[in-house]
């Protein structure tokens, strides 16, 4: 495609004319013979759309590439911002056309609909008419991707002017520059528009006739790619300290309250001169972020609670709309304009990533509604007895253990007509069988009652989120037997976990969600006879079955998650892999990775790289790319191997 690339005399650093017959720009010193565009881009000289002459790279983020350009009809300097997702795409070096390095149908169309996202962005801004945002001039279709042809904006960003300001910039002066900007992006969230990569590189001061003021540069028009089925650049969106911590997770929600992290991010850089904890560090590992005042700057009470406000973890409990933020900003707190004292009242709460909001279809022991697949067991010997018991405060049944042998009881569903809410799930007691209330001696007969399909109770953990009423009997799915031995499985995700404690390549052997399990989890869910039933069994290291990432060494546990391979064998369908939390576990552990009833849950094979671990998603499928192993907000499934044999029973 040589012929796409031109000779002018334009320097492609500065788009300034060059003399006839020289190379070498007078104005910046560049020579154009040298050319210093990586290779995965497009080389200066390319010609688009037969009127933009492309210079160097100017920018470059998750999903796009921005050089300087020049519109060679118009003769003006333009921005040119090129669709390019990083780990997804490739460069052809003959033609320059952008390639999908992907595998299978849904990337690819994942791929074509962030394109479109990438152009119906850029139509919508293409309409707005604003000195506070860069103003969107063309775009198209060229070279297998999409193209944004912008103005160029002549100023400082934000970091250059704090430097030309002995490291911080005054602020009442940033205040003052940042409303216009605020009313501009509260439009832009009226029509939809999310910019989502609010960062100080991305926010302009300029100068021109109309005085001093910002504008916001580099739409990140095709953050939208992410909702496919690629993982691959997800971690390239997150601008570490500026972006909150539903942009770490591919499946949390994000709105206008992204951007006013984002601008509060920034708003407290420029002010202070540092660099906000990333949400990570603030959520994972408690780093506490600073109130602007200890860095001995002066600003009023009302603009530094306004700020933390805007940067508080949870999205539920930040500032949600551009339009709250401007008045928080210029509050007058003698009229009580902020309702809280301090700015750290808004950060007592903020220690994990955020909660999303839930269907509520759960009853107090975190149990959905539903028809069982499988008979309930209360197996004799096999586990301790399960007693009704009625709580008179709140009007509702609740399942403890015991260890008698009096009140065995099939468990059923009713109905209550009282005021309580109808949508939750209860339990009574109904006549023991009579077989049962002989009891089982011979464990041949007791194999007999625990087909593979069936639901039994063993263990017991805290589910409803009440310690005060005790732990609750822990319902288990038979997956497979072995001869006297049971492969079970947690019927709901008991608990939320951190694959691993630190962001590093790990395998199931040395992470510590296994150690959680086999130490924490297995002295809380079992005394020490129900430990004794529980097999210590080979865990083998399965492979990914679509990736090539090392799964470590075979282990030996007691307690464990399944395999990739292990999903597909013991589950017939998606649905039966679906699996929904405890109140526990989507209440106390802020379960935020959730779709509707149903969550996320870990399994112990790797993802696509080393540091990230497969999960099962809310519809059953298997997502084998993998989620980053620090996250603590996708959910446990414990499984594990039960002895039947009743000479172990107690």
């Amino acid at each position: 495609m040589e012929e796409k690339r031109i000779k002018l005399n334009i320097c492609y650093d500065c788009m300034k004319r060059i003399p006839e017959g020289s190379t070498i720009c007078p104005a910046c010193g560049n020579d154009n013979r040298i050319q210093s565009n990586p290779e995965s881009t497009l080389p200066e000289g390319t010609v688009l759309f037969r009127k933009y002459l492309v210079g160097k790279v100017i920018g470059r983020g998750g999903f796009g590439i921005t050089y300087i350009g020049y519109d060679l009809d118009l003769q003006l300097k333009v921005a040119i911002k090129e669709y390019f997702p990083a780990g997804v795409s490739i460069r052809s070096s003959r033609s320059y056309d952008v390639i999908s390095d992907v595998s299978t149908s849904q990337d690819h169309t994942a791929f074509s609909k962030g394109c479109e996202a990438f152009l119906d962005e850029a139509r919508m801004l293409a309409s707005v008419e604003s000195p506070y945002i860069v103003h969107v001039r063309d775009f198209f279709r060229e070279h297998g991707t999409a193209y944004i042809v912008m103005n160029y904006v002549e100023g400082v960003t934000i970091p250059t002017a704090m430097r030309q300001s002995g490291g911080r910039i005054e602020a009442s002066r940033m205040t003052g520059l940042v409303l216009p900007l605020i009313e501009q992006l509260d439009d832009l969230h009226e029509m939809n528009i999310i910019h989502r990569d609010i960062k100080p590189d991305n926010v302009m001061i300029v100068r021109d006739r109309r005085g001093e003021h910002l504008v916001l540069l580099d739409f990140g028009a095709a953050r939208s790619f992410v909702s496919g089925n690629i993982s691959k650049t997800f971690t390239a969106v997150v601008t570490p300290g500026f972006a909150p911590p539903e942009q770490y997770s591919q499946r949390s929600k994000q709105g206008a309250y992204t951007d006013v992290y984002g601008l509060c991010a920034t708003l407290y850089y420029a002010i202070t001169g540092a660099i906000p904890p990333t949400a990570t560090e603030r959520s994972i590992e408690n780093v506490p972020i600073k109130g602007l005042r200890e860095f001995g700057v002066n600003l009023p009470r009302t603009v530094e609670t306004a700020i933390m406000h805007g940067l508080a973890l949870r999205s539920t409990d930040r500032t949600q709309t551009m339009q709250q933020l401007y008045e928080e900003l210029t509050a007058d707190s003698a009229a009580g304009g902020i309702s809280h004292s301090s700015p750290e009242e808004y950060l007592k709460r903020q220690t994990t990533l955020p909660q999303q909001t839930f269907s509520s279809k759960y009853s107090r022991h975190g149990k959905k509604k539903r028809k069982s697949s499988g008979r309930m067991k209360i197996l004799p010997g096999v586990i301790f007895l399960v007693v009704i018991l009625v709580a008179s405060v709140g009007g509702f049944y609740l399942v403890n253990r015991n260890n008698g042998v009096e009140n065995v009881g099939e468990m059923r569903e009713i109905s209550r007509d009282d005021s309580t809410d109808a949508s939750e799930t209860y339990v009574t007691p109904t006549p023991m069988p009579t077989e049962m209330s002989t009891g089982v001696s011979e464990a041949e007969e007791s194999l007999q009652v625990l087909p593979v399909g069936d639901y039994v109770f063993f263990g017991s953990y805290e589910q409803d989120n009440n310690p005060s009423d005790g732990k609750e009997a822990i319902e288990w799915l038979v997956l497979a037997r072995d001869g006297n031995k049971a492969l079970l499985i947690s019927k709901y995700a008991l608990d939320c976990q951190q694959y691993n404690s630190s962001f590093t390549n790990i395998t199931w052997e040395n992470c510590t969600l296994r150690s959680w399990l086999n130490e924490k989890f297995l002295n809380a869910a079992f005394n020490s006879s129900e430990q004794k039933q529980i097999i210590t069994s080979k865990v083998t290291a399965d492979k990914n079955p679509r990736y090539n990432t090392s799964p470590g060494n075979d282990t030996m546990d007691k307690v464990f998650l399944l395999s990739i391979t292990e999903v597909n064998d013991y589950f017939s369908s998606s649905t039966e892999a679906q699996c929904s939390p405890t109140e526990y576990a989507k209440m106390e552990k802020s379960l935020a990775n959730s779709d509707g009833d149903n969550c996320w849950w870990w399994l112990r094979s790797p993802g696509f790289a080393s540091n990230r671990a497969a999960l099962v998603s809310p519809d059953g499928s298997v997502y084998s790319d993998g989620n980053h192993v620090i996250y603590d907000t996708d959910a446990v499934r414990p499984a594990l191997w039960l002895n039947l044999d009743e000479s172990v029973l107690p």
